[in-house]
């Protein structure tokens, strides 16, 4: 399959929808691959919708950081006050990983630029470009500043993962109401035939989507474990979000 073709094929499918807009829930059995750019709090491109639709050219190390060090920097309307926040959560992300994949505040070389003044929470998936410069990171103040569950879940999109729950497998762990769903976010409950399965499903993983995530007015709970218990917002990582990063990175 040449690049043209894939090319043709990715754009292609960035226009189709669920169902029609303006209305509650996401009908599973007609479910399209319909990705767009931005999928909640994911930016993505090319690369990242091979990943999701599974084509055998997809390279899972190609979004790995170099020399597994992720640095990153702060823009300079970040809020002085919020930066101690964003460093303690990367050397706490640093320590569990055991160095594995280490978090650096450097303007050395390619890195993150984190911002507040754009709205969301928003990242890229894994390292853009090798070349040099920067890719941003969003945080608004305060919303994404309160919780460091909140900005470790950023930074391992950075790293190079996407929802836990974007897993082929995720059927086997949860139940999704997809009638009570709001119509226009269908696209955040789609599946990536790529992503990683290298560690037990958790449902407490801190890139794991909470119960009441994009429900229709009216509603609140929008999926619930097997035992149809509620996900909590998880505000921590789990040693099986360091099990998943020391597998992609190569680590023991």
């Amino acid at each position: 399959m040449n690049q043209i073709f894939i090319g043709l094929f990715l754009l292609s499918i960035l226009n189709l929808v669920f169902i029609e807009a303006g209305k509650c829930g996401c009908q599973k059995s007609k479910l399209k691959r319909a990705i767009s750019l931005k999928i909640d709090d994911m930016l993505l491109d090319h690369v990242d919708l091979m990943k999701i639709e599974g084509f055998r050219g997809y390279d899972k190390n190609a979004r790995r950081w170099t020399d597994n060090t992720l640095k990153y920097t702060f823009h300079p309307q970040f809020p002085a006050d919020k930066k101690q926040i964003v460093r303690e959560s990367m050397n706490e992300l640093t320590n569990d990983l055991k160095g594995c994949v280490k978090y650096v505040e450097s303007t050395s070389g390619y890195h993150i630029k984190v911002q507040s003044h754009q709205p969301g929470c928003w990242s890229f998936v894994g390292m853009l470009n090798k070349q040099g410069g920067s890719q941003e990171l969003n945080l608004e103040n305060p919303g994404c500043l309160y919780s460091k569950g909140t900005i470790k879940h950023e930074f391992i999109h950075a790293t190079g993962f996407m929802h836990t729950q974007m897993r082929a497998d995720r059927d086997k762990f949860v139940n999704i109401f997809w009638e009570r769903i709001d119509s226009d976010f269908c696209h955040a409950f789609v599946t990536c035939k790529n992503c990683e399965e290298t560690v037990t499903y958790k449902t407490n993983s801190v890139m794991h989507y909470p119960s009441e995530s994009f429900p229709c007015p009216g509603q609140r709970i929008t999926m619930v474990d097997k035992q149809n218990k509620e996900i909590p917002y998880n505000h921590g990582t789990i040693e099986e979000d360091h099990q998943m990063i020391k597998h992609l990175y190569q680590c023991k």
